[in-house]
């Protein structure tokens, strides 16, 4: 009995003189190992454990289960088909778990890593489906080139398009096409360089070309006087007046630098709202500036009657007497009984129409267009505009009468009826 008393107070002497020689805060990954510290500094190097946190949809690997403090340990996942990794974490795994903290992480394409931290870490990492990506489809065309940025695309991306015309050749539209809806997209930029967002469908790049306009000849010398007239006698040719270019935004390359010269001469191209010195040629052409733009280059004449029918037509409008003058005439019509819709955007169709009404005639021939029947309003209208140059179709076989048009495209219409 006593030889037992002994060796119990001897073993629990030795558990105190043991527990000298612990350091709690410098346990193994286990957490349970009651290694002596002499021994660990001597013999083994402090391990952590990495561990990795089930998930769905795809797998993740690390390349280790326990590291030493600042190592760098690498993960790679891996979706599934049709899955993407949509975010991955490191935390530490503290006794107290509101103590965890993220751990930094780098990497791209699957491929990260970390810097071990003086604790246990957790890999936690999440897949999801991976978005719908649709399709770019570039139209067919002549007389130049156009590309895209990429050919397939989520929606809310951004896609670039560039447009090249050919040698004598410059850009007349360009349009984009949800082929789900049957819509058109906004476009923005100019110079052959636009962008679009991408909608959940498939889209479809139309880019018109045409022909550069030939430029104005000059005028000639007069012919040589008969003998008998005298120098003092003979007729000057007439000079064109010098044109000092107002807008910032016209540049003598551009296709519609003429149009625009000539316009502004006759007080028809007037500055867009944005500013004085800005024409704004790519904006969209609403209804009331292009029968402004009708009205003035047939010299302002005033209405025979007011106040007109249209409650959307305030008195007073820069419009007002323009749109009254066109609706007494059969250039326009309004969008029903008592509306213009002023601010409306301008179609093909629709301009066409109103110069026709205004300054075309029939024309004979045979119709090219699918998309223009001889049901359509602007039937007589296309076949005009096309058969005198004033513009041509999108494609061999299309018109796109629904496509809107630009204050550059409406002003460079009516330039080229000036001379039909």
């Amino acid at each position: 009995m006593k030889k037992r008393t002994v060796l119990g107070i001897v073993f629990c002497i030795s558990l105190v003189f043991s527990s000298l020689f612990y350091s709690p805060a410098d346990q193994t990954a286990d957490w349970f190992s009651l290694t002596p510290l002499s021994s660990r500094v001597a013999c083994a190097k402090t391990l952590y454990g990495v561990a990795v946190a089930e998930t769905e949809h795809g797998t993740v690997e690390a390349s280790v289960k326990l590291s030493e403090p600042k190592k760098t340990v690498t993960i790679k996942t891996v979706p599934d088909e049709g899955y993407v990794l949509q975010s991955i974490k490191v935390m530490t795994q503290e006794e107290v778990q509101k103590d965890n903290k993220e751990v930094k992480v780098s990497g791209k394409n699957n491929q990260y890593s970390f810097k071990m931290p003086f604790t246990a870490v957790k890999i936690l990492a999440t897949f999801e489906e991976k978005p719908a990506e649709y399709g770019i489809e570039i139209a067919k065309t002549e007389h130049g080139s156009v590309t895209a940025s990429t050919k397939l695309s989520e929606q809310n991306k951004p896609i670039s398009v560039t447009a090249t015309p050919d040698e004598g050749y410059l850009i007349e539209a360009i349009k984009v096409l949800n082929q789900e809806t049957n819509t058109e997209i906004k476009v923005s930029g100019e110079k052959g360089k636009y962008s679009f967002t991408m909608p959940a469908a498939k889209t479809k790049v139309t880019v018109t070309f045409a022909e550069k306009p030939a430029e104005t000849a000059k005028a000639e010398t007069a012919a040589k006087p008969a003998e008998e007239a005298k120098p003092a006698e003979m007729a000057k040719p007439a000079e064109e007046p010098a044109w000092e270019n107002p807008f910032a935004d016209v540049k003598e390359s551009d296709y519609y630098y003429e149009a625009v010269r000539w316009a502004n001469q006759k007080g028809i191209a007037v500055p867009s709202g944005a500013g004085d010195d800005l024409y704004e040629p790519e904006a969209f052409c609403p209804r009331a500036q292009m029968v402004t733009f009708l009205w003035l280059a047939a010299g302002s004449p005033e209405p025979e009657n007011t106040p007109g029918p249209f409650q959307d037509v305030p008195s007073g409008a820069y419009y007002e007497r323009a749109v009254l003058w066109a609706l007494q005439n059969g250039f326009v019509y309004g969008t029903s009984d008592d509306t213009f819709s002023p601010e409306a955007e301008v179609t093909r169709g629709q301009a066409v129409t109103f110069l026709y009404r205004e300054l075309g005639k029939a024309t004979e021939g045979e119709n090219p267009f699918t998309d223009v029947t001889e049901d359509d309003y602007y039937y007589d209208a296309v076949l005009w505009a096309v058969a005198n140059g004033i513009t041509s179709g999108t494609g061999e076989t299309t018109f796109s009468p629904d496509e809107v048009c630009t204050r550059a495209q409406i002003i460079t219409f009516l330039y080229r009826c000036s001379g039909k």
